[in-house]
């Protein structure tokens, strides 16, 4: 044998070797895919149905009452009484405090007794004239002078009531800020009062929302101090521009406050339904994205089927699904990762 045949022999040698290590390595593999196959997968499923969707905007309000006002003192003066209590519940006209009011009361005695001299006098003028014992022009001097007597009784009436302070409306004070002998002025507050039988609550709604929200649409809102709770109001107004900086439009709506829960400078998280819809709802976990696609693993004869689907709206966990699905069918929620077309399955607890 030659010397270029023996040294071919370990060469063919190497060759034979390496493929038969190549078969050796890929035959337990074709196996094992085999086995893979006709292995069922164990998946959790889920029936495909229709659910209520509320198509909602979130926001955060603010309450205030329906009316409020701070009450000053229309005039300077000592305060003589004070005839209420912080946080009291009144009525409109409830005579809350009075100033010291005699120079007032002695100027509208004074002025009632000129006035009636001045028309006493007006009186024998009168007669007179009907006999021409008198000047026409008298009688007119005395007609105005009558007039302006009586012109200022009734700015010093004026004056004497408005010295008794009392509330403008219905509602609840606030916290009483004077005291009986103290000195005040027409900058000094008295106290607040507040309407709050409904309340009012001014919110904002971006630019893109805005066609969407009317007037008279019904909003749901909840405070932190009352967690279970739930406060229903509507929209009375939706304003005719919007902010130039932050592109959004206010709204204000109104509720009622019948136990009186909520106070002025609450904060609210609204909810605003704009619609309400059933649409199939699944959860974000059976959703497979590949590329722009997006896929699900549908069971039929205990056997996967893969399906493309089209998605709409979603929210946290959920994803509308607009076509690629009919109701009734079970969908694959866990195990999609080890699932491939036509895989066989077992569903987890059946």
């Amino acid at each position: 044998m030659s010397t270029k045949v023996l040294a071919r022999i370990p060469l063919t040698l190497g060759i034979f070797t390496l493929l038969a290590l190549v078969v050796f390595l890929n035959i337990p593999k074709d196996v094992t895919q085999k086995s893979a196959k006709k292995k069922a997968v164990t998946v959790v499923v889920t029936q495909v149905q229709q659910q209520e969707y509320h198509d909602v905007i979130e926001a955060l309000g603010t309450v205030r009452a329906n009316e409020e006002v701070t009450i000053y003192p229309r005039y300077a003066g000592i305060v003589e009484s004070l005839y209420f209590d912080d946080g009291q519940v009144v009525k409109k006209g409830k005579l809350l405090a009075k100033l010291v009011n005699k120079q007032e009361q002695a100027n509208v005695t004074e002025l009632n007794a000129n006035l009636i001299e001045a028309k006493s006098q007006f009186t024998r003028l009168n007669n007179l004239r009907k006999t021409n014992s008198t000047a026409i022009s008298l009688l007119d001097e005395q007609q105005a002078k009558v007039s302006a007597i009586s012109a200022q009784l009734g700015a010093a009436k004026a004056k004497l009531a408005e010295m008794n302070i009392v509330a403008p409306f219905d509602g609840v004070l606030g916290r009483r800020e004077v005291s009986a002998g103290a000195f005040i002025s027409t900058s000094d507050m008295l106290t607040t009062l507040d309407d709050v039988n409904v309340v009012k609550v001014d919110f904002t709604v971006p630019e893109r929302d805005f066609t969407t929200v009317v007037q008279g649409q019904n909003i749901a809102a909840q405070n932190i101090a009352y967690k279970s709770r739930t406060f229903s109001g509507t929209i009375t107004h939706v304003n005719s521009r919007l902010d130039t900086i932050t592109r959004a439009v206010q709204v204000r709506a109104e509720m009622k406050n019948i136990e009186m829960l909520l106070r002025p400078g609450m904060l609210l998280n609204i909810r605003l339904e704009r619609s309400s819809e059933n649409i199939i709802m699944i959860p974000e976990s059976a959703i497979i994205p590949i590329e722009n696609k997006q896929f699900v693993y549908v069971i039929s004869n205990a056997v996967a089927e893969r399906k493309t689907i089209t998605i709409g709206r979603r929210i946290p966990g959920y994803a509308e699904v607009l076509s690629g699905l009919n109701l009734g069918e079970q969908l694959v929620i866990e195990g999609t990762i080890k699932l491939s077309p036509g895989a066989k399955v077992k569903i987890k607890g059946v």
